[in-house]
């Protein structure tokens, strides 16, 4: 039951599950602290638990289930278990294919290394793709001037401002934790938004966190207004994001991208993002 199920202890097992590389699951976040404050902006209503006589973990199907457009989306993490179980995991992925919603469809993400779940899909015939982990090195990038139609929100923002950024975001990504007001929420130095103005308007925002250590940052979200799409300012807000970054001696950047996104694509690769790892994914028929 979810409700036995502690967000702490969750980040803890996903972790330490992960690191088994027969069974991997795609996550930026590598610390437990910032996988447990992650947990809380997904809904996982419908995620499977598998626990033992003492309470503690030992398996795990964490579904995100949000609507993009018309289409209701599971994204699916695992099934992770922990020590490794064929059993718990065939359990666990049973459960969830037997009471998923019909109209959904579920996204899985993993690792080639984990071959069985490789099986799995595609005995059910999925339709593969490619999730994968840009990186842009920050280190030794000249720091210029950041253009003064850039803001960088990190602690209040206007209400004004926050209406027009909801629009957009709402155009852009749907999801019942992760609306605009839930992402704002806990807005500092650390989780800001950076916001491309055109006069009056705004053509495109992000979403960034720095993490712990203060060496890595993740590009979160990336959105543009529709009718400023392909005018080049996205490439403007994410060249902020870097001068920003520099001077505050981050690292490194590193953002998720699915391979069929041809104009992201193109946009990382054209700021000289390098792909460090390559995940995949795997959409199953409705």
């Amino acid at each position: 039951m979810l409700s036995d199920v502690n967000y702490s202890k969750l980040s803890q097992f996903l972790v330490a599950a992960n690191l088994d590389q027969r069974q991997t699951c795609v996550m930026i976040a590598d610390e437990a602290q910032e996988i447990t404050q992650d947990l809380k902006t997904l809904d996982i209503d419908n995620s499977c638990f598998k626990l033992n006589q003492n309470g503690d973990i030992i398996g795990s199907l964490i579904v995100d289930r949000y609507s993009s457009g018309d289409n209701l989306i599971d994204e699916v993490w695992g099934p992770l278990t922990l020590p490794y179980d064929d059993s718990v995991r065939q359990h666990l992925f049973d459960c969830y294919l037997e009471n998923k919603v019909t109209s959904a469809q579920p996204n899985f993400f993993f690792k080639p290394t984990d071959t069985w779940l490789f099986e799995q899909l595609k005995l059910l015939r999925a339709d593969f793709t490619t999730e994968n982990l840009w990186c842009k090195s920050l280190i030794d990038l000249p720091q210029n001037v950041v253009s003064g139609n850039v803001s960088f929100y990190q602690e209040t923002i206007k209400s004004d401002v926050a209406n027009e950024l909801n629009d957009i975001h709402n155009c852009v990504f749907h999801h019942p934790q992760r609306g605009m007001d839930t992402l704002l929420q806990n807005l500092s130095p650390y989780h800001f938004v950076c916001v491309l103005h055109e006069q009056n308007d705004i053509v495109s925002y992000a979403i960034v966190d720095i993490d712990q250590s203060g060496e890595t940052a993740h590009l979160d979200f990336l959105g543009t207004q529709p009718r400023f799409l392909r005018q080049g300012g996205a490439k403007q807000l994410v060249t902020a994001i870097f001068n920003y970054l520099v001077a505050k001696h981050v690292k490194r950047l590193s953002l998720i991208q699915n391979q069929k996104a041809a104009v992201a694509f193109n946009l990382y690769q054209g700021l000289d993002f390098q792909c460090i790892e390559t995940n995949v994914g795997a959409m199953l028929r409705k």
